[in-house]
């Protein structure tokens, strides 16, 4: 079992154990720009627009090892593929942990809050189940891609 901390203050970083895993710098405006740097190379890019009811997520550049499709599967989230596997998540709003995460339909990893909000932010830990780093990475890809920002709506 593979335990990461996501702690969002103002960047997002991502920490397996002491050891960083992933940084997210992200760029606040009309739309929210999304920058996934491992080692301080860029891996991934998105732009996430949201609207009451409405949330859009679009790849602006990608440099993984495969082609990532997201595509999108009601009006608030969106899968990812990778090769020939899919990769989605569900929303518990009421239920610990708030969020579960799946590979072709089997569940994979959960998300909960530490604290979910507090004056000096977000901070969530992610269970994974999976070994590989690849697979890891595309989880939080998947879920924090589609992180609202502060006060924007329903989580995630």
């Amino acid at each position: 079992m593979e335990t990461f901390t996501l702690n969002q203050i103002d960047n997002i970083v991502v920490k397996k154990g002491t050891e960083e895993f992933l940084t997210v710098k992200r760029r606040m405006g009309f739309r929210v720009k999304s920058s996934f740097y491992r080692q301080s190379a860029l891996i991934f890019e998105t732009d996430l627009l949201t609207f009451p009811l409405y949330k859009k997520v679009r790849i602006k550049h990608q440099d993984l090892p495969c082609a990532i499709e997201m595509h999108k599967e009601n009006s608030w989230t969106y899968s990812l593929s990778c090769n020939s596997d899919s990769y989605s998540f569900k929303v518990h709003y009421f239920k610990r942990p708030a969020f579960v995460l799946l590979k072709n339909g089997v569940e994979v990893a959960t998300i909960g809050g530490k604290r979910l909000v507090n004056f000096g932010g977000r901070f969530f830990t992610m269970e994974s189940s999976l070994e590989s780093k690849e697979e890891n990475t595309l989880l939080l890809i998947l879920f924090l891609s589609q992180l609202n920002p502060f006060g924007a709506g329903n989580p995630p």
